[in-house]
């Protein structure tokens, strides 16, 4: 639900081309507004846009619970997110990409949690295997996460995960970032 709209139902009523030409037409402003994603070519930005959301956050809402699966990009949109570990706690605010980090070295949970702290917070979430696929073929992509070609080509295989570092390790990392492009 996004903005009192039952957007995936309303969605999945629509026959295929017509839903993806909607999905399209309603993302593409949005990848627009990602620097690290702006410069992919129609096809790589099409894949993205048939699963990108949006969702809207009230204060205190959480986006990312410690321990979560990895399967998804977080893009701060609009607002701030407060992201905390055990020792470690920080203020996102627009352009930080969450979970980055994490697909980069195959972890399987996030190691942290992430909360929205005003009533204005907007994130749009892009699914690992989409990220994968479009890295692969995407030079702009890689070279904003510095990313080997082969790492790409390699972790769109990844999602089948390797075990997840210990959890001390994991605590460390560095939990969020912005890209070069940003």
């Amino acid at each position: 639900k996004s903005k009192g709209i039952e957007e995936d139902a309303m969605l999945r009523s629509l026959g295929r081309p017509l839903r993806l030409e909607v999905l399209n037409n309603l993302n593409a402003a949005i990848l627009d507004k990602i620097p690290c994603l702006a410069n992919l070519n129609n096809l790589q930005k099409s894949l993205f846009c048939d699963n990108l959301m949006s969702h809207y956050l009230q204060k205190g809402d959480a986006l990312i619970v410690t321990g979560e699966e990895v399967r998804l990009l977080y893009f701060v949109m609009k607002g701030r997110v407060l992201l905390f570990s055990q020792s470690d706690e920080r203020h996102l605010s627009e352009g930080y990409v969450i979970g980055m980090d994490e697909l980069l070295t195959n972890q399987v949970t996030y190691g942290y949690s992430v909360v929205a702290l005003g009533d204005d917070t907007q994130v749009c979430t892009v699914p690992a295997e989409d990220f994968w696929t479009v890295a692969a073929a995407s030079d702009s992509l890689r070279r904003a996460w510095r990313m080997p070609s082969s790492m790409a080509s390699a972790s769109s295989d990844a999602l089948d995960r390797s075990p997840p570092p210990p959890p001390h390790q994991a605590h460390h990392r560095a939990l969020a970032r912005k890209p070069e492009t940003w």
